[in-house]
């Protein structure tokens, strides 16, 4: 009994990890990325990576570029939490997109967390910081921006 209380305690608290984000290049400036615009698109495909960090659950990071209002996933690399982390080849999720790809496949809001962090949660992308740059996208193009100011809470 004691061992099987003591994984479930062990299971909640590493999901309960705070998360690398993804990273965006926004406006030219590189930033974090709480939101995976990536995941809808490898779960309809059935394709997983493999997670061997606590604080990357998903296995890569990729990194993003909103060019002429639209979404664009430029790179991929896996995520080990070490300094070895290899990039992944876009044609191995989208054959023929060696390059970028568009995100055509998403719609929704991308949530880009800015300025000093305000207060730390230890679980996924719960940290606040000053503002919140909200990016809501349909069909991979971007149709409304908006800037949340934060307060402690």
């Amino acid at each position: 009994m004691r061992i099987a209380t003591l994984f479930l305690a062990l299971s909640l608290w590493l999901f309960a990890t705070g998360q690398f984000g993804d990273v965006i290049i926004y406006e030219g400036k590189k930033e974090q990325l709480f939101t995976n615009p990536l995941q809808p698109y490898l779960q309809e495909r059935g394709i997983k990576f493999k997670g061997t960090c606590s604080a990357c659950w998903r296995g890569y990071q990729a990194t993003w570029e909103v060019r002429d209002s639209a979404l664009y996933l430029v790179r991929l690399k896996e995520c080990t939490c070490r300094d070895t982390d290899r990039d992944i080849p876009l044609s191995r999720i989208a054959r023929g997109y060696p390059k970028e790809l568009m995100a055509t496949w998403y719609s929704g809001e991308l949530r880009i967390p800015q300025g000093k962090m305000l207060q730390y949660y230890h679980a996924g992308y719960a940290s606040v910081y000053e503002y919140d740059l909200l990016l809501t996208i349909r069909e991979g193009r971007v149709v409304e921006t908006k800037k949340i100011r934060n307060t402690k809470q």
